[in-house]
């Protein structure tokens, strides 16, 4: 990593007062990783004017494996995210929303979901996995022992910080017409990452937040921007669960419509 994009690293953490232990290593590794990651930590088409976001790239139930994947992504430039485990048993839902084929039983095909040139985009806003964020005690120490940063809050802030600070996430932002974020105890993750707030201003955030509704399941908001954020419960969510056909609706309503081929 340049060390001239390393200082502009620290000199942003400063600015943000977000903490860290001082590893040179560690923080450059992150950088590192922020860079390759770019706009999110999955795939198909940046450019789209449909875009999928989570909060981060979740499904692991052993600990083992998913420090093992963690590990890999600050490490290995090419890497992506085991789609059989990571996202195992959702490509069914997320078929039923881009293509319409109704509940299927057979898992999509990843090759097919992520390609480069799909009419959607798959993103997160947080690059590692994390089975919980509770304790928060034990979420601090993990995410340090990644990273470098001493809390996981002041990493959320340090991704934030960086994306908003990178030419390419908003080069390939403008393209977004439609966001469909997932997880409805993270809206106002998302509404800050894609509203203009920042440490300078959060008037957007102030007032889309007031219109955060715990009732509604499916909630679209227009960002001063033109865009539109559609807030979802998340597909693996049991109480209460996703309304596809809503979903699809809502999406269609905001006028991004189905190719002939039953795609976006």
């Amino acid at each position: 990593m340049p060390n001239e994009k390393y200082k502009k690293f620290l000199e942003m953490l400063k600015r943000l007062e977000i903490s860290h232990n001082g590893d040179k290593q560690k923080l450059g590794k992150f950088l590192e990783m922020l860079e390759r990651m770019k706009v999110g930590c999955n795939g198909g088409n940046p450019k789209a004017d449909l875009w999928f976001c989570g909060l981060e790239n979740g499904g692991y139930q052993s600990k083992k494996y998913r420090d093992e994947e963690n590990e890999k992504r600050l490490t290995k430039p090419g890497w992506k995210p085991d789609l059989t485990k990571s996202w195992n048993g959702l490509f069914g839902i997320f078929y039923d929303i881009i293509f319409g084929l109704g509940r299927i039983k057979k898992k999509g095909d990843p090759a097919d979901m992520f390609r480069d040139g799909a009419p959607y985009y798959f993103a997160n806003l947080f690059p590692f996995a994390f089975p919980s964020r509770h304790p928060k005690a034990e979420a601090d120490k993990e995410i340090k022992k990644l990273t470098g940063i001493n809390t996981l809050c002041e990493y959320k802030r340090a991704c934030d910080g960086w994306r908003s600070e990178s030419e390419e996430w908003h080069k390939f932002y403008t393209s977004a017409k439609v966001i469909v974020c997932f997880g409805k105890g993270h809206r106002e993750d998302f509404i800050w990452q894609f509203s203009k707030s920042d440490e300078k201003s959060d008037e957007e955030y102030k007032k889309l937040k007031k219109k955060l509704d715990p009732g509604e399941n499916i909630l679209p908001l227009k960002l001063d921007d033109g865009k539109v954020l559609i807030l979802c419960v998340h597909p693996a969510s049991r109480k209460p669960k996703l309304d596809v056909g809503e979903l699809r609706k809502c999406i269609e309503n905001h006028g991004i419509h189905r190719q002939a081929s039953g795609r976006y």
